[in-house]
């Protein structure tokens, strides 16, 4: 990501300065340009370039003309335009920037991409010192937008193409936007997918110009956003040909911190959900168990309050022709630090799960088929009757003597037998009649699962 952002951000900057955008109104014409040019070489001296077949100059309307543009970053980067327009707004500013024919090929490790045009408005970035090599700070350059369109690229590992690609709002403490339409990538590793992509990708309040920054000087990552960040993705698919085998219609995740960095708000949501098997081997298990398709939607909020730890989730699954799945968890006493880092130290978890506190939870199922589906999966594989089956499952619930041990054990009995019988609504809720330690319920249920369902105040309902 960093070389061919920073390779976009490095053709506005040029092409700006090329034009005499600095200095403008006192200079007009060839030698206005030959100084932007020469301050251009100097700024990318010993190792960069910088050249152009030729120019024309409109003075009166502030814009310049080239043709064949090429520039060699230090790096070893090389940048190329068939034709790049400026109209200049003054020391520091383009009002508009077109370049067509773009062409960026990088080192080994970078790859190459190509754009059919480029296009920068309301540009504005730091001027230099009159006759002074010219250097880009990405952190002090600032845009309206730009737009570059039918896009491909290819890397040492990977390779695509995209529609397009738009940036808004650019610059250091700016709540940008990031836009991607019409991406596709070949996929090898796959059986039954041979290319994947998404129609759009979208992010919201998200400081762009400060992550470049950071990734160009090799920083610290700043925080990135003060208020909300959303992400949209639509139209995500695994497909073979013109057969898509995956697909998530839409995609939203948002989040948001409180203003003083107490509390935060975190919620993904995926509809239109629909999954094939990808492997041959699994197809013939799906087959087998009555199935060719998944499809369905998620949901999920999670919320976090520094004062008192306190965590609270709540998940959705709906999976169409079966039932809908949810649950939910409250925290207290939850130290999120010592959740930060790639591997967390096992010692800061083991505390952490010492130190958490369960104060509720459930677990909710309703069935929209999900009852019928396993009897019938499970006639077909014993060769008995459905109802037989439903019988002996009612039977093995009411000679359970588990639920004989449980204060509501008769309630929870009466209520996984409705659901067996009609199918309906379950749900399993846990009110613990104080806060208790995560570390004593992850113990107690691998060591003494009865005696859990005391401690937590476990119930089961049903409807």
């Amino acid at each position: 990501m960093k070389k061919p952002v920073i390779a976009v951000v490095a053709v506005v900057a040029v092409a700006a300065v090329a034009g005499g955008g600095y200095g403008w109104a006192r200079h007009q014409g060839q030698v206005a340009l030959e100084q932007a040019t020469q301050g251009i070489r100097a700024g990318l001296s010993p190792n960069g370039s910088f050249t152009y077949a030729s120019a024309d100059v409109h003075p009166f309307q502030h814009a310049a003309d080239l043709s064949t543009v090429a520039l060699r970053a230090t790096d070893g980067t090389l940048l190329t335009a068939d034709h790049v327009t400026i109209v200049s707004d003054g020391d520091g500013r383009i009002s508009n920037l077109h370049a067509s024919g773009l062409r960026i090929k990088g080192t080994a490790q970078d790859g190459s991409a190509t754009a059919a045009t480029f296009d920068g408005k309301d540009i504005s970035f730091q001027p230099p010192v009159a006759g002074g090599p010219i250097k880009i700070d990405p952190a002090v350059m600032t845009f309206a937008g730009i737009t570059l369109r039918d896009l491909a690229f290819t890397g040492p590992a990977s390779s695509g193409k995209l529609a397009s690609l738009e940036i808004d709002d650019y610059g250091a403490g700016r709540p940008s936007s990031f836009v991607m339409e019409g991406f596709s990538t070949p996929v090898a590793a796959l059986e039954h997918i041979d290319h994947a992509g998404f129609d759009s990708f979208r992010t919201f309040g998200i400081d762009f110009a400060s992550a470049i920054d950071a990734v160009e000087h090799n920083t610290k990552m700043p925080q990135l956003s003060s208020g909300e960040v959303r992400v949209e993705l639509d139209g995500l698919y695994g497909a073979e040909g013109a057969d898509k085998h995956f697909v998530i219609r839409k995609s939203v995740m948002s989040g948001k911190q409180g203003a003083d960095g107490t509390s935060s708000v975190a919620k993904l949501e995926l509809a239109g959900v629909y999954i094939e098997p990808m492997a041959s081997a699994r197809r013939v298990e799906f087959a087998e168990l009555g199935l060719h398709k998944l499809t369905g939607s998620f949901s999920a909020t999670a919320s976090y309050q520094l004062a008192g730890g306190k965590f609270e989730m709540s998940p959705l699954l709906e999976v169409d022709g079966f039932g809908t799945l949810s649950f939910g968890l409250k925290l207290a006493h939850l130290d999120a630090s010592g959740l930060v880092g790639a591997k967390p130290d096992p010692a800061a978890l083991l505390a952490l799960a010492r130190n958490t506190q369960v104060v509720s939870g459930y677990v909710s199922l309703v069935d929209a088929g999900l009852v019928d589906w396993a009897l019938t999966t499970a006639s077909r594989k014993l060769g008995m009757p459905k109802d037989q089956l439903r019988a002996q499952a009612i039977d093995q619930a009411r000679q359970n003597t588990n639920f004989d041990a449980l204060p509501d054990g008769e309630l929870m009995r009466a209520a996984v037998i409705a659901f067996i019988t009609h199918g309906g609504k379950i749900g399993i809720a846990m009110h613990p009649p104080a806060p208790i330690n995560l570390l004593d319920v992850i113990q107690a249920g691998q060591n003494d699962p009865m005696n859990l369902v005391n401690q937590v105040g476990l119930s089961v309902t049903g409807s």
